[in-house]
């Protein structure tokens, strides 16, 4: 399958997973959608003082004083970093996260979309 618009990845394979996913959804994405999904060796961790909002096995981070949201995947070493005036997230997967793929798309990566419609006015 071609890749979705939008979505971007240094893992093709994986790229055209998301893309398959995205497309078998459903979902309304918004204007100017953009993902981009970084396979990475080592997982970063925020410098972020804002408190953990625990959302299933994702922990967040949002509001003041920070206009972007910050996720943490704690089933594998993974986060995203969805922007306050875009529909754009930058997500870094580790390869342990890819090899819980599934639960990876119908957690993480499903509640980094629900941010990136939020922002965007819609809601769930």
């Amino acid at each position: 399958m071609l890749s979705t618009a939008g979505v971007s990845s240094n893992d093709s394979r994986l790229e055209a997973a998301i893309s398959t996913w995205l497309a078998d959804s459903r979902m309304p994405l918004p204007d100017g959608f953009r993902l981009h999904v970084e396979v990475v060796d080592e997982v970063g961790a925020w410098d972020d003082p804002r408190e953990v909002f625990p959302q299933g096995d994702t922990d967040v981070r949002a509001g003041e004083p920070l206009d972007w949201v910050h996720l943490t995947w704690r089933a594998a070493p993974a986060r995203a970093r969805v922007e306050a005036d875009t529909p754009e997230a930058m997500i870094e997967l580790s390869r342990a996260a890819l090899e819980q793929e599934d639960w990876l798309f119908r957690s993480f990566l499903l509640i980094t979309l629900i941010f990136l419609s939020k922002r965007q006015g819609y809601y769930h």
